[in-house]
């Protein structure tokens, strides 16, 4: 019979998790408090954490899939949330997943049996919301995978002076669309990916918006050299073999080259290494059109006035909009296993130390400098192999050493201190690469290179994309192998709506450059692989 694994949560981690959990020949139920799969990605004009209405993906389609299911190649290279949303609603319907899924549930706690350190099985405790009782009930799992995330409480700063301002106070959980906000002076504090996405929307609308920023930002458009998703220049194997101060030194001098961040008030405080990037297209537009004026960190509030630590200040000021990142908290896992606003608790980002049965796994509790989904599923193909026994974890003191190191690595990489970023995961391709080595779906890109060399050398010089952890491994899929030799066709279809004659010139010339930069980088990798070996 097979055993049962309970999945809290049924986003994009729950989901993911659901068809592993199949595909390894277990026995999932998921609970989901609302009545819809998609998690945050389906919209809604409710307080509770959603994407805005304008919300676009920060990362292009070609990494935001799910390794054995591409997202379609009519569809855009950077998709609006509603359509992101019609995806994973086709992938739960491609692999039958919504039966799985009990809506409208809502996790009390999840505890251990009293026979767990017999057989490591957990108690979930739920309540029905369509139910007129309302009653707790308790159901026992052999597995337990939570994948409702951790960020949910908004954080906004303790400034004294705050119950002073007489205009509106929000955090930007509650920001959902421009509506409202017509003909008013706003200021956003902070200077995130949704700082900036709700800043640029509201400069369209209100009389006036101002940004307020402790450290600065890169700016990064979502474009790059010709027109191509940034993602797929920045997450290739090659580039990330090139040491870090070295790409950190070419990243800062490509963004420079564009904008002259220190003239747009934004020049960060720290280089690009070290420092998360804002992904935006329009910010610097709309600041040189006066739309947008960035200022300082606050200082301190005085009814409708704004003072910043600069000496500046500004007046009439309509609504403060906290765009400042939320708490982490985790309340359905024992206080045991989970410190609120601690980072890296769990060995690698997924097992708790604390516990003498690895039977309950953490999906997608983590933030990263690249895209989320493809993380989620590797973690959860890692744990239904740990869940069946196929992988065995080391033990308590090995996984604190690891878990010890994640956090000086963390430390280091951020401003040479303790990381206000919680969970960080600084690589996908490093920790993609980790993970998937604990499973054996990691590529042998030697091996492949006198196997197949023009297929090795597109996998380390192309981007690395999904499909790369579904060559080899656990459930391997027959069809990546071509979703990586038609990635660029990907990129192209959704663009060439019309039939052009492309010049001739300009199209060697692409390519010539193009080809002396990857010889450049073939030298540079195969050197630096020669000094390691002496």
């Amino acid at each position: 019979m097979a055993k049962k694994v309970a999945i809290i949560g049924a986003g994009i981690s729950g989901l993911g998790s659901i068809k592993n959990a199949l595909d390894a020949g277990l026995e999932p139920t998921a609970y989901e408090r609302d009545s819809w799969i998609g998690g945050i990605w389906r919209f809604t004009e409710d307080d509770r954490s959603t994407v805005q209405k304008s919300t676009i993906l920060n990362t292009s389609k070609h990494f935001s899939c799910f390794s054995d299911f591409p997202i379609p190649k009519d569809m855009p290279n950077y998709l609006p949330a509603d359509l992101y949303q019609r995806y994973l609603e086709n992938y739960a319907e491609k692999f039958d997943l919504t039966k799985r899924i009990r809506f409208n549930h809502r996790i009390e706690k999840i505890k251990k049996s009293e026979d767990y350190e017999d057989t490591g099985r957990w108690e979930v405790h739920y309540v029905d919301e369509r139910a007129e009782n309302k009653e707790v009930v308790a159901v026992v799992y052999d597995f337990v995978m939570v994948c409702s995330g951790v960020y949910s409480q908004p954080y906004i700063p303790d400034i004294p002076s705050i119950k002073e301002f007489t205009g509106e106070i929000i955090h930007s959980k509650k920001y959902k669309t421009f509506k409202g906000f017509e003909g008013k002076r706003v200021l956003v504090v902070g200077l995130g990916n949704t700082a900036g996405d709700i800043a640029c929307e509201l400069s369209r609308h209100a009389a006036q918006v101002y940004i307020s920023t402790r450290r600065g930002a890169w700016i990064l458009p979502r474009l790059s050299t010709g027109g191509q998703p940034i993602d797929m220049y920045g997450f290739r194997r090659s580039i990330n073999s090139i040491p870090k101060k070295v790409r950190s030194w070419l990243f800062e001098a490509k963004i420079k080259s564009i904008y002259n961040l220190a003239n747009f008030g934004l020049e960060p405080v720290d280089n690009p290494g070290v420092q998360f990037a804002v992904i935006n297209d329009e910010l610097p537009h709309r600041i040189v059109v006066g739309s947008i004026i960035v200022k300082d960190e606050i200082d301190y509030f005085k009814e409708k006035q704004v003072f910043f630590k600069d000496g500046n200040h500004i007046d009439a000021i309509d609504t403060v909009i906290f765009a400042t990142g939320f708490n982490t908290q985790c309340p359905v896992l024992p206080a045991s296993m989970f410190k609120p606003n601690q980072s890296h608790q769990f060995y690698k980002a997924v097992f708790s130390p604390e516990l003498s049965k690895p039977t309950l796994a953490v999906i997608g509790c983590f933030r990263v400098k690249g895209p989320v989904l493809p993380l989620t599923e590797l973690q959860a193909r890692w744990a239904v192999q740990v869940f069946n026994g196929e992988c065995i974890l080391p033990n308590k003191e090995e996984m604190n050493k690891d878990i010890l190191a994640f956090q000086y690595h963390d430390k280091m990489e951020k401003y040479g201190k303790a990381s206000s970023v919680k969970f960080l995961i600084n690589s996908y391709i490093d920790y993609m690469d980790d993970v998937a080595s604990l499973i054996g779906a990691k590529p042998n890109l030697w091996k492949m290179f006198f196997q197949d060399p023009g297929f090795a050398i597109k996998c380390f010089f192309g981007p690395c994309i999904p499909a790369q952890y579904r060559l080899v491994g656990p459930h391997p899929w027959s069809g990546a192998r071509k979703v990586i030799e038609d990635v660029e066709d990907s990129i192209r279809t959704p663009l060439r709506t019309r039939t052009v004659v492309e010049h001739q010139s300009s199209k060697s010339a692409a390519r010539r450059f193009l080809n002396w930069i990857l010889l450049a980088l073939f030298v540079l990798v195969v050197g630096m692989f020669l000094l390691k070996v002496k």
